[in-house]
């Protein structure tokens, strides 16, 4: 994931339609600061969570898909910002680029109509079993901040507020569940998050071994969550019908 050399050393937009749509977590949690700012929307990607994380408590991330011609999705809105090289480097260790995420480039559309290009964030591959999949109640309420306070249309806040949501169950056995996954994954994922601080360089790029290990044990994760956990204890991830890998 090597940054643009026409863009190195000068400021560029980056494009948040996640958890970085809430200036607080961009200024607060990343510490960043934009030097301009505008609300904008990319005509070619629309909205999705394909970006797998932890079943039963934070199954999926916001990702973008790409939108064909005459596609009914609505296309996504977010923030596009203007950063320095040191805070868009900030942005994509923080937010785990070359890990779960990959850098594009592409179109942004203002307000005005006005194109811009910008740099934002993708799944990093397209995985197989991601489908189906929901974000927590948590995490779309953050976005759904983020959207309220950039001021994004209102059709599209309206959206935000329709999307389905992963919701613990307050049954006996799916906590029975929950707790014998996440004392099987909780330290791994753990392992994970200090490996990627440990061997990801200024760019946030791990060794490419390090990728082989983060897929498999993703894999793995979501194949025992599938096959295993779902079947006897329930779904962790909002999901109603298991997704062939």
């Amino acid at each position: 994931m090597e940054i643009p050399e026409q863009a190195a050393s000068t400021p560029r937009w980056y494009f948040a339609y996640g958890s970085n749509l809430s200036l607080s977590v961009l200024t607060g949690k990343r510490g960043v600061a934009p030097q301009q700012s505008r609300v904008v929307r990319l005509p070619g990607y629309s909205l999705c969570f394909n970006v797998l994380f932890l079943p039963y408590s934070e199954p999926a991330m916001a990702g973008l898909q790409a939108r064909v011609q005459h596609d009914r999705c609505q296309p996504v809105f977010g923030v596009a910002y203007l950063l320095s090289e040191a805070d868009f480097l900030k942005v994509l260790v923080t937010e785990g680029a070359g890990v779960a995420y990959r850098m594009v480039e592409t179109a942004a559309e203002d307000v005005a109509g006005k194109t811009l290009r910008v740099y934002t964030l993708i799944a990093r591959h397209e995985s197989p079993f991601a489908g189906g999949r929901y974000p927590s109640r948590r995490y779309l309420d953050l976005l759904l901040k983020g959207a309220i306070e950039s001021k994004l249309p209102i059709e599209y806040q309206e959206t935000l507020v329709q999307l389905p949501a992963f919701r613990p169950s307050n049954s006996t056995r799916w906590r029975v569940g929950q707790w014998t996954f996440q004392l099987v994954w909780h330290k791994i994922s753990m392992w994970v998050q200090h490996g990627t601080r440990r061997f990801s360089n200024e760019q946030g790029e791990v060794p490419g071994w390090f990728l082989t290990i983060f897929d498999i044990l993703l894999w793995l994760m979501w194949f025992h969550h599938d096959y295993i956990q779902a079947p006897v204890f329930g779904r962790g991830d909002g999901g109603t019908s298991t997704e062939q890998l």
